[in-house]
């Protein structure tokens, strides 16, 4: 009897060992045939991606098994939220705990990485759509715990984004979970993977350019005319207080003759006013759509005649009115042409920009009367600039 027994269950291990050497044959017989170009791998992976197109479980399985048993110290056959995906299709729960609260670290021991295709973004819209009918399968499970089945719901929604599911909503989520379960071996991935929250930084950066009219007053209007000016300025915002650059450029040419290091600078020749300024300023009154910003700083500002031949780049080399300080001062209007929300916590990870336009007065005292007789005076900008403003956010 003992005889017969033994004899039988070494027919029925016999067999089902053959039957699944049968099903690894018959799939990766498949496989070869599937796109025969391509490697053995991208074969692999593009019958996958058809198989999941045509919601074909067992071969999904199949496929699946066979490339995880091809994976090695040196190669695997899918990306970690590849598998993820796979897994909560395969509803292979088990695995799939296990797999999203130990993260794989390869180092620097893969030399065979996926190929680049479409599985990700198919495994995104097959489970997606197919959501639903995973939770229900989650919650059903009486082989996971009530801690389980909250994780991997939370899990689930994260995975296939933000196109299925909010990230606010996975954040509520996320905060409760981490109420009902203070002491969870799964905390860690809870809060540093799933929940996403992020605050807008006490920072930020603006760059614009403008065009505009220079008025200049006193000794410097008798000797020059008024222009257009145009330029760039940039500047760092923390809270309130803002750290501007600003270089200008102004069209203008002399009113009369001129001699300047024994050189003739003839009246209406074209010139350029180049001012640079560093300046600090305050915004007032923000509001989501207009602010008010003073400022005051130093800088430059020189006048040179514009060399348009290499005859006259020669003849005027060196010649400019110079003064190394000057003084700035002004103020402008911001209109942001985006609102500016005021949400003091966003679930997506998305640096805040606007566009606006800004009306500018400037102030500028040059002190050319310095160095050379005749050229006290001021100048008057007054300019509308475009530019961008970023916010960046950070993460809590």
């Amino acid at each position: 009897m003992k005889v017969l027994l033994f004899t039988i269950f070494i027919l029925v291990f016999s067999s089902s060992h053959q039957v699944h050497a049968q099903e690894e044959n018959l799939i990766e017989e498949e496989i070869a045939h599937y796109l025969p170009n391509n490697e053995i791998a991208d074969r692999a992976r593009a019958y996958l991606i058809f198989n999941l197109e045509q919601a074909n479980f067992q071969k999904v399985e199949s496929i699946y098994t066979y490339l995880i048993q091809k994976e090695d110290s040196t190669t695997i056959s899918f990306y970690p939220q590849e598998k993820i995906l796979l897994l909560f299709w395969l509803s292979d729960f088990r695995p799939l705990l296990k797999q999203i609260n130990q993260p794989i670290d390869f180092g620097n021991t893969i030399i065979n990485w996926p190929a680049e295709d479409y599985l990700f973004a198919t495994l995104i819209e097959v489970v997606g759509n197919n959501r639903f009918n995973i939770a229900k399968e989650i919650s059903a499970d009486e082989n996971l715990s009530e801690e389980e089945k909250d994780l991997l719901l939370i899990a689930l929604g994260f995975y296939i984004g933000e196109n299925y599911e909010k990230q606010a909503n996975i954040n509520l989520a996320a905060d409760t979970f981490l109420n009902r379960y203070p002491e969870s071996s799964f905390r860690k991935v809870v809060e540093n993977s799933y929940m996403q929250v992020y605050y807008p930084s006490n920072s930020g950066f603006s760059i614009s350019a403008f065009i505009g009219e220079n008025r200049l007053t006193n000794e410097l209007s008798d000797q020059f005319r008024d222009g257009f000016s145009f330029g760039f300025s940039a500047a760092y915002y923390y809270h309130s207080f803002m750290l501007q650059t600003t270089l200008s450029f102004g069209i203008t040419a002399p009113r009369n003759d001129l001699i300047l290091s024994d050189v003739a600078w003839d009246r209406g020749h074209t010139s350029m006013m180049t001012q640079f300024e560093a300046s600090l300023g305050y915004v007032f009154l923000k509001s989501k759509r207009f602010s008010i910003i003073p400022f005051g700083g130093i800088g430059t500002t020189s006048i040179s005649p514009t060399k348009s031949t290499s005859e006259e780049q020669e003849y005027f080399k060196g010649v400019a009115f110079k003064a190394k300080f000057t003084n700035y001062a002004g103020i402008g209007i911001r209109f942001n042409l985006q609102k500016q929300d005021n949400i003091e916590t966003y679930s997506i990870f998305e640096d805040k920009i606007y566009s606006y336009l800004l009306l500018q007065y400037r102030y500028a005292k040059p002190f050319l009367d310095r160095g050379y007789d005749g050229m006290a005076g001021t100048t008057n900008l007054i300019s509308l600039s475009y530019g961008g403003f970023i916010k960046p956010v950070k993460r809590r």
